[in-house]
């Protein structure tokens, strides 16, 4: 039975036909409604840039940052009289906290530190490594809030790690050492409700540099729900340094995965996968699961796929990488106001080989009170500086976080101990600065080259993801909207700059996409008459460009684009489900119902195209032939579809009841 819940197009917002009944769709695959103002302008032959939209300019008030933090005080550090430090009585419960959580038996650092041979053998190294705050790895400078799980040492802790490594590591009474830590060998949080594997394993070669690669898990689960808790297990290999889980309800990551021919896909991101709804799925060496708090669970929806990328290391040896993912389900749906996900970011980027101090910048306004519960900075190897602050409306400045010395390897979601009330009017506010030149020993390209923004390691990027909690669901989804259009007005910006040095039909849809998104149709129509100019035979800007004059009011220029379409690719049943609309509202029937006709012989599974074929039949007094195309319809779709449903039911009434004694006099639907 053809799977209706994932076709692999998005289904579009609906323009009634005329008369009752529901409603006929317009778009095309992966099309968004284009409605758009003004006159129609003839595409010129070379791209000119849009002048920038004023929603996304940086707010100049707000780019001046608080004062520097003043770290809590703390006692300086003291030496111990000489010879008085032990393993079992001093050094045992600093590394027992603070390193054993990795460095024990199949945890995720390559060796242990839990006894006192671990421990002596490593001495030095310790000394050094905690000296330079290199280890235990906690990026957030002090000062700026208070974390929850903050791994930094004390000064006095590493002045303790570095006179015991001077003083030989005398062990004192191993007796009287704490017990060692344990970790469980299964799962931490329980035996999960559901595992999923991965499809297949990924062998990672022996040697090389580090490799970025996102794994689809296919249809994760079969039934939607609610999941309170992910744990992530890396099943035997250390060579998976971090994790990020994301999901993706369409088949964009998975035809990425498809086009490969080895398990997974390169990259950095894929454009379809996200994380959950105010969550943020990932795992780094040390970071314990928990659950979620009561009332926050995420949702999983039946046939959704899990998108794993993974930071793979070479560990000298072949690697075989299939983790492990499990899920424990709530008992229902989340009772707490979901949190959201903020994203400041900048991608007009083009650092100059050599540039030590690169900047980017951003700015967001607030325009509901939230309560901050984490933040997540990401850059790669590039990013050397990260500030981030919000500017309140009463010109009150107060830090997000600051890391002094970015490195990649080590990137995490910080969470605060106590959320951070934001008012409504706020300005969140983020400055990152990059080392391109040959000093910065984390950069990849030796010597240094120019580096742009992309998803590549190799590449940069310069996102800080905020999640809030608004005060309400109804601010909750205020900012949701607002946060969408801003995203979808950057990404536009950013789809311009690569118009302006490659003008490819492509781009010019990809950008019209973006514009619709934030509600800027005007903007949206100057890139699809570009890109019609650009190649009139290409199919997919016919149609779009048609579907954006019928929202603007042009029905005869809608049909005469789409029909072109239709001609280019004459076996889309998109294409003709769309071209019917468009006749049903210019008061065509009898072309409506060719087109629709058409449309369910490419694609017999097409529930939608049977059920406006069905309501167009019915509107021309055709009962007999509209239910058949509304039962198989209903067939089709399992009677899961409330819109088939319902007009099932309408076209039954007006017939008289045909509907309940079904199809030539034979028993009734059930």
């Amino acid at each position: 039975m053809p799977d209706w819940r994932r076709r692999p197009v998005t289904r579009p917002r609906p323009i009634r036909l005329p008369g009752p009944g529901p409603a006929l769709a317009l778009l095309a695959a992966g099309v968004l409604t284009v409605g758009c103002g003004g006159e129609r302008r003839p595409a010129a032959a070379a791209w000119a840039p849009l002048p920038p939209d004023p929603e996304i300019a940086l707010d100049a008030r707000a780019l001046t940052p608080p004062p520097d933090p003043v770290p809590p005080a703390e006692p300086p550090a003291a030496p111990r009289p000489k010879g008085s430090l032990t393993f079992a009585r001093d050094i045992a419960p600093i590394v027992h906290a603070h390193c054993a959580v990795c460095h024990h038996e199949g945890g995720a650092a390559p060796f242990g530190l839990v006894t006192y041979d671990d421990v002596r053998k490593r001495a030095g190294q310790i000394a050094a490594v905690t000296r330079s705050r290199y280890m235990p790895p906690w990026q957030p400078e002090p000062g700026v809030a208070a974390w929850q799980g903050e791994r930094r040492l004390s000064a006095d802790q590493v002045a303790q790690l570095a006179q015991w490594a001077e003083e030989g590591a005398p062990a004192g009474d191993l007796a009287r050492a704490p017990a060692p830590p344990s970790f469980p060998e299964g799962w931490a949080l329980g035996e999960p409700d559901a595992v999923v594997p991965f499809p297949a394993p990924y062998l990672l070669r022996a040697d090389g540099g580090d490799v970025f690669r996102n794994f689809v898990l296919p249809d994760a689960i079969p039934a939607s729900r609610w999941v309170r808790g992910l744990e992530f297990r890396a099943a035997g290999t250390r060579a998976i340094h971090h994790a990020e889980i994301r999901l993706d309800e369409t088949p964009g990551s998975r035809s990425l995965d498809d086009a490969d021919p080895v398990p997974g896909f390169e990259g950095m991101e894929s454009e379809t996968a996200h994380y959950p709804e105010g969550h943020f799925l990932n795992w780094v060496p040390g970071k314990l699961p928990a659950f979620e708090p009561a009332g926050r669970a995420w949702r999983l929806g039946a046939g959704d796929d899990l998108v794993v990328q993974l930071h793979l290391l070479p560990t000298g040896r072949e690697e075989r990488v299939a983790p492990l993912i499990g899920l424990h389900f709530a008992d229902g749906p989340p009772t707490d106001v979901t949190p959201l996900n903020l994203r400041l970011a900048s991608r007009a980027m083009n650092i100059p080989a050599g540039e030590a101090a690169y900047v980017i910048e951003d700015t967001y306004t607030l325009p509901v009170d939230v309560e901050v519960l984490s933040v997540m900075p990401h850059a790669h190897y590039l990013g050397k500086r990260m500030l981030a602050w919000a500017t309140l409306p009463d010109g009150t400045k107060r830090w997000l976080i600051r890391i002094a010395d970015w490195d990649f390897n080590w990137q995490d979601e910080y969470r605060y101990a106590v959320p951070l009330a934001l008012p409504r009017g706020t300005v969140l506010a983020m400055r990152y600065t990059y080392d391109n030149s040959a000093a910065n020993e984390r950069n990849p390209h030796k010597p240094p080259v120019r580096v742009g923004y992309g998803p590549r390691s190799f590449d940069e990027m310069g996102d800080l993801w905020v999640r809030v909690r608004p005060r309400g669901e109804m601010e909750r989804q205020l900012l949701a909207a607002h946060q969408a259009r801003h995203r979808a007005l950057e990404d536009a910006a950013d789809a311009e700059r690569a118009l302006a040095a490659d003008a490819t039909p492509d781009g010019h849809k990809r950008a019209a996409r973006l514009y619709e998104r934030a509600g800027r149709s005007e903007r949206a129509l100057v890139h699809l008459e570009a890109a019609v100019g650009a190649d009139p035979d290409d199919p997919e800007a016919q149609e779009m460009l048609g579907l954006a004059l019928r929202q603007k009011g042009d029905g005869p220029g809608a049909i005469e684009h789409v029909e072109r379409a239709a001609r280019l690719r004459p076996d889309s049943a998109t294409t003709r489900y769309n071209l019917a609309g468009l006749y049903a509202a210019a008061g065509r029937p009898a072309d409506a119902v060719r087109e629709l006709e058409r449309a369910v012989a490419l694609d017999p599974g097409y529930v939608r195209a049977r059920t406006q074929l069905g309501v167009v039949l019915a509107q021309q007094g055709r009962f007999a032939e509209s239910l058949a195309q509304l039962r198989e319809a209903s067939r089709l779709s399992e009677g899961k579809d409330p819109a088939v449903e319902q007009a099932l039911a309408a076209v039954d009434r007006a017939a008289g009841g045909g509907a309940a004694r079904g199809p030539a006099g034979g028993p009734g639907r059930r």
